[in-house]
């Protein structure tokens, strides 16, 4: 078990961070109608899609990293990446000064160093 978090911790952190921000838009589902920092994010996803899209994806890597299933974890980590990637570029480009967009450009980094790795 040790083996496998150590193996596979950059995307567990992934599948963990992801989950709980989905869990917490889903929980605080006001967060994106009323804050202006979310207000590009509203107009692409639907306000309560966005938290299920996010704990999909990141069940599905970490079913395909279970399962060791390289489809589902590629498929996953392409959908997490284009996820983080649309957060950060939204908040970049926000009218508000905010600095959520490093965050989530940081994991969006941490997407492609996994890809880059080939630690699927």
């Amino acid at each position: 078990m040790l083996h496998f978090i150590k193996k596979y911790f950059n995307s567990l952190l992934l599948c963990f961070v992801s989950i709980f921000y989905g869990i917490m838009l889903i929980r605080y589902s006001t967060i994106i109608g009323d804050y202006d920092v979310y207000q590009k994010i509203s107009r692409i996803v639907d306000d309560d899609m966005i938290g299920y899209v996010f704990i999909i994806l990141a069940l599905l890597k970490v079913f395909g990293l279970l399962l060791n299933c390289k489809w589902m974890r590629r498929i996953a980590l392409s959908g997490l990446t284009g996820v983080w990637l649309l957060f950060s570029v939204s908040f970049m480009f926000s009218h508000v000064p905010n600095t959520v967009w490093l965050f989530s450009l940081g994991f969006a980094s941490l997407s492609f160093g996994i890809a880059w790795r080939s630690d699927l």
